[in-house]
């Protein structure tokens, strides 16, 4: 093969997310299961030596249409809500990322029983060595509950 060799671009986000299997019985059990994610995505942006201004949060949730199934195996019809935040202070530490994460999910406003999965989504990612307390420019100081948010539904049939 006498091709250049070209590295891989730089990654634009980091993240995780299951959808398989996922049951709650209550808020707290949502919540704890959103920090881990938000720990493990934390985990993998730290491992790029990268920080993040914006954030996002995906829950799976159980169609007013599909059956009330008691089985705990995939995920079924569902519905799948985002909220993402521009942050002003830049991800890179798991408490942050983690009570920013679990503010979005609950923003969400689904019932824990409904939720079928959850994905955690950091992205617009800088180095490390660029400081990343600092905001982006061009954006005006605010607090994270008023940082812009989005809201799309997606019908999936599963």
């Amino acid at each position: 093969d006498d091709r250049p060799w070209t590295p891989r671009a730089p990654r634009k986000s980091v993240g995780a997310q299951i959808s398989w299997g996922v049951r709650f019985d209550d808020a707290d059990q949502a919540r704890n299961f959103c920090a881990q994610l938000t720990r493990e995505a934390v985990g993998r942006l730290q491992g790029l030596r990268s920080c993040g201004r914006s954030l996002g949060v995906k829950v799976w949730k159980r169609r007013e249409d599909a059956p009330k199934v008691t089985t705990h195996v995939g995920h079924g019809p569902c519905d799948v809500i985002s909220r993402s935040a521009q942050l002003l202070v830049a991800v890179d530490g798991i408490r942050d990322a983690c009570e920013a994460a679990v503010r979005l999910f609950d923003a969400i406003g689904v019932c824990p029983t409904d939720v079928r999965g959850v994905g955690v989504h950091i992205s617009s990612l800088e180095p490390a060595t660029i400081p990343c307390t600092k905001p982006p420019p061009g954006v005006v100081a605010r607090p994270l509950a008023a940082a812009a948010s989005v809201r799309v539904v997606l019908h999936l049939d599963c």
